[in-house]
């Protein structure tokens, strides 16, 4: 999994920890390499503590998604939706026993996380009809101008959820 560029300090089980995140690397169902959204907390050292999410070693689900391992932390939906990190999607994956929901990831989170260019090659990973070379040519700053986007549809989700639309 390739490392991120940056962290946000959380609190888990009234202990500190700080959210990092990455991306596994997975091939579709054509070949192509494709990235997934892992998340994982550290202790204030900087020792790895707790993987959060899982990865089925395929290519699964939407741009901004990810499936919180609620196999083996059980408190795991509870800690994303209270800390604003992400927040359940009608998709699910089920492995064994186990129904894995899927959660989007906060753009806020998402930017915080990761540089710009991350972000777009993760876009693009997304882009079957390679529409975004077509639709952004000559706009250097259009990963930018769709994470503000993303950030206030998702403010404006949180507004409503909490009853403030």
């Amino acid at each position: 999994m390739s490392d991120n560029k940056g962290f946000i300090q959380v609190r888990y089980n009234e202990e500190d920890f700080y959210l990092k995140g990455g991306f596994y690397e997975v091939q579709d169902w054509l070949g192509a390499e494709k990235r997934l959204i892992g998340l994982w907390l550290e202790d204030p050292y900087g020792e790895p503590y707790m993987d959060l999410t899982t990865s089925f070693g395929e290519f699964v689900g939407a741009y901004g998604t990810f499936f919180p391992d609620v196999n083996n932390v059980s408190s795991i939906e509870q800690f994303l939706q209270e800390n604003l990190i992400a927040f359940p999607t009608q998709g699910q994956k089920t492995s064994g026993f186990v129904t894995y929901p899927a959660y989007r990831i906060s753009p806020h989170v998402l930017e915080k996380l990761f540089t710009i260019e991350e972000i777009e090659a993760y876009k693009r990973d997304y882009d079957f009809y390679d529409q975004i070379d077509e639709k952004y040519k000559g706009n250097p700053d259009w990963v930018k101008q769709e994470l503000e986007a993303e950030k206030k549809g998702f403010d404006e989700f949180i507004a409503a959820r909490q009853g403030r639309a």
